[in-house]
């Protein structure tokens, strides 16, 4: 079992490298330059990050109660892969 320090790291590691060069970060570095406001554009970000995922871990944690690690293994799975047919045909 991970410790609650573990656990932590492991997600801001997670996130550290998956949020880098993402489209969102290209967006909040250009509203920083525009506006010349660094630190409120910090703040602002900051604060929609954890709302977003307060959100995200509150449902997440509801829906383990009535949906199976499992059966998210499998609707996410089904998901991403109709998303990938779709985009090769030309859909999406």
């Amino acid at each position: 079992m991970l410790t609650r320090v573990k656990i932590f790291f492991s997600t801001f590691c997670l996130l550290f490298v998956a949020e880098v060069g993402d489209k969102t970060q290209f967006a909040i570095i250009g509203l920083a330059a525009k506006m010349q406001a660094p630190l409120a554009t910090l703040l602002g970000a900051a604060l929609g990050f954890v709302i977003v995922d307060a959100i995200g871990v509150y449902l997440s944690e509801r829906m383990s109660r009535i949906i199976s690690i499992k059966n998210v293994k499998r609707i996410a799975g089904i998901v991403f892969i109709s998303v990938g047919a779709l985009t090769l045909l030309g859909f999406i």
